[in-house]
């Protein structure tokens, strides 16, 4: 028997309305993988499937820690790499949270044989 090799993914994500992105690295100490502003326009890689014309537009800012997809049989290692930087953040976070009226979560995302996606939401 062989087992697939699973991809493995997990990001938190700290968004909202609008805030400034860099106060939040510089209060939070991590640098983020990736930020997005609201208003800036979506860019979708190439599909050949997907025909559209339309252009889409980010509906939040977002500051967000990701691992990218990752071979692993076990989530743990990903969670690790996000919730390491993260530890002690909590208050931070919350204050971040209460000042900007933010919402974070945690998401994984895995496929390998089935394909699964979920989130925790704070």
């Amino acid at each position: 028997m062989t087992l697939d090799k699973t991809q493995v993914k997990v990001y938190f994500s700290l968004y909202g309305a609008e805030f400034p992105i860099n106060y939040a690295t510089k209060t939070l100490e991590v640098k983020p993988t990736k930020t997005y502003k609201k208003g800036e326009v979506i860019v979708r890689p190439y599909n050949p499937n997907v025909i559209s014309t339309k252009t889409l537009y980010r509906k939040e800012t977002a500051w967000e820690l990701s691992t990218g997809y990752r071979e692993s049989f076990d989530v743990k290692e990903q969670m690790d790499q996000i919730l390491g930087p993260l530890k002690n953040k909590a208050a931070t976070i919350n204050q971040l949270k209460t000042k900007y009226k933010l919402e974070c979560k945690i998401f994984i995302d895995y496929y390998g044989k089935w394909r699964f996606t979920g989130f925790v939401s704070g």
